[in-house]
């Protein structure tokens, strides 16, 4: 299952939610060793994106705090029950804890197991 982007899914294009189905397609190759979790942890309430900081981008979201998946997510608990998880992320930013706070969910709704792939990392990341 992947980590969901900042906003709801109908906030953007086809093309930005690219990475979401990337991962449909890897997985349904993978299959039936691995099973699709990518509706498993749902978007419903939009958070700040937190890789932009410009003053032409007004951004009234909430930053990331402990709880912000749990509160601005659905979780399908029963799908995550008991599971081994690989939690996918496109870019991993050390000082946001979104991955570690979607980890930290994933286990309040009975995750056995939990491994985040990250892609790529900021170096860098300030307000």
């Amino acid at each position: 299952m992947n980590v969901p982007r900042a906003r709801t899914d109908i906030s953007y294009s086809k093309e930005q939610l690219m990475f979401h189905e990337a991962i449909q397609l890897a997985v349904k190759q993978l299959s039936p060793f691995f099973i699709d979790g990518t509706d498993c942890i749902i978007r419903t309430k939009n958070t700040k994106t937190t890789y932009i900081k410009s003053a032409n981008y007004p951004d009234p979201y909430p930053l990331p705090y402990p709880g912000i998946t749990e509160d601005t997510c659905k979780i399908k608990t029963e799908k995550v029950r008991d599971q081994n998880i690989i939690l996918i992320d496109d870019i991993y930013t050390k000082t946001v804890n979104i991955d570690e706070d979607c980890i930290q969910t994933l286990f309040n709704h009975g995750a056995k197991n939990v491994v985040l792939y990250s892609i790529a990392y900021t170096r860098r990341w300030t307000f």
